[in-house]
């Protein structure tokens, strides 16, 4: 019979990436997408379906163990993790409710590089994860290009089958990049609080989708682009020279023409964020551009979105291919 031996989060041997933070309790740790020594100043972002849920972020460790066993504190509906040995799929798992500890048994043998992409839209609270008696465990060492990317829940992405095959994760593999993906579905408000969060963090290309959330009142037509505008002269802050690609709203029939109570629609919003963009510009900032959502994802995309809004599952592919095209193909 296989002995095991069990590691926790403290133990600096294994680590979530593409979070921006670890909430470190007693019974369990959790990655966060906000900082959770602050959660109460992230006021909508601070709930399990938001900033806990881990959207594009991965277990990470290095092993050459045969089997992994990865033990929950607590489990949630439609928990799926997709299990990685040096890029390659090993298996993609839906958890039951009442089933806390899993095994991944199909591993290559010797060392390899272990990567778990954890659920899209609820929490993962790991107790500990287990390898092979005597086998080695240690970090993986990072040196892939980081891409952070801010969004709406398009960009969160719970539509996709799996946690690796959500767009932003396709991109990051396909690029072979290192994603943060801070895509909250409902909440991409232009929130002060992610401005700091975005310029914190280190980046090699930072891609910010806005608008989508703000149509229906969240934001006006005053406030709108001062918002967008305060976003990134607080990212500038440490980001002087980053690419920053502002994309505006995909296709949304019901909102393209029609105004909210912003006094907004997307055709509005898309000439908001262009003008300011080459505002930018005129104060000398170079490495900031403007790419029209509807080129990501428009008219022709719509059998993709069975609700006019969100790309579903199969769409994740054709955003994923298009965004790599105009987005990161001509910016990094």
């Amino acid at each position: 019979m296989t002995a095991f031996k069990e590691y926790i989060y403290t133990d600096d041997c294994f680590t979530f990436e593409g979070a921006v933070s670890v909430q470190c309790e007693k019974d369990f740790f959790a990655p966060w997408r906000i900082k959770f020594d602050k959660l109460e100043l992230f006021p909508f972002l601070n709930i399990k379906t938001q900033g806990m849920a881990p959207s594009g972020v991965r277990l990470c460790f290095t092993s050459n163990t045969k089997y992994v066993k990865i033990s929950l504190h607590e489990t949630f509906p439609n928990q799926k993790f997709d299990f990685y040995a040096d890029d390659q799929l090993v298996e993609e798992v839906l958890l039951d409710e009442s089933t806390k500890q899993y095994m991944f048994k199909k591993l290559p043998e010797g060392m390899k590089n272990i990567t778990i992409w954890l659920t899209l839209g609820v929490p993962c609270m790991i107790k500990n994860i287990s390898v092979e008696e005597g086998s080695v465990i240690r970090k993986t060492y990072v040196n892939q290009k980081r891409w952070v990317h801010y969004g709406s829940s398009i960009s969160h992405s719970v539509r996709a089958k799996t946690p690796s095959t959500s767009w932003p994760a396709l991109v990051s593999r396909f690029k072979n990049l290192y994603l943060t993906n801070l895509g909250f579905g409902g909440n991409c408000i232009l929130d002060p609080m992610m401005g700091k969060v975005i310029r914190d963090l280190p980046a090699d290309i930072i891609t910010l989708k806005l608008g989508i959330n703000c149509v229906d009142g969240r934001l006006s037509d005053r406030s709108f682009e001062p918002c967008a505008i305060g976003l990134i002269e607080t990212i500038r802050e440490k980001h002087l020279l980053t690419p920053i690609v502002v994309i505006s709203p995909i296709i949304n029939p019901p909102r393209e023409t029609k105004k909210g109570i912003s006094n907004l629609c997307l055709m509005d919003m898309r000439i908001i964020l262009c003008q300011m963009v080459e505002k930018f510009k005129k104060y000398h900032d170079e490495n900031i551009y403007y790419v029209n959502g509807l080129d990501i994802f428009g008219e022709e995309h719509l059998c993709y979105m069975q609700d006019q809004l969100h790309p579903d599952a199969e769409g994740q592919l054709p955003l994923a291919l298009n965004f790599i095209e105009k987005v990161l193909n001509k910016f990094i």
